[in-house]
């Protein structure tokens, strides 16, 4: 297992809510939702700064 870093957040209900309703429906944990999340946005970013870059 590989080490993880612990960050709290806080997040509207309604917020909270859905990432609970997912995590359930994909039969993940709200933490691999939210990891793959911030992956997803690290990677658009990383896009967006390349493409100014050019």
């Amino acid at each position: 297992m590989e080490n993880r870093r612990s960050y709290s957040v806080r997040l509207l209900p309604t917020i909270f809510k859905a990432l609970k309703l997912l995590a359930v429906k994909k039969e993940k944990t709200i933490s691999g939702i939210l990891e793959e999340a911030i992956t997803d946005l690290l990677q658009k970013y990383e896009k967006e700064s390349k493409k100014k870059l050019q």
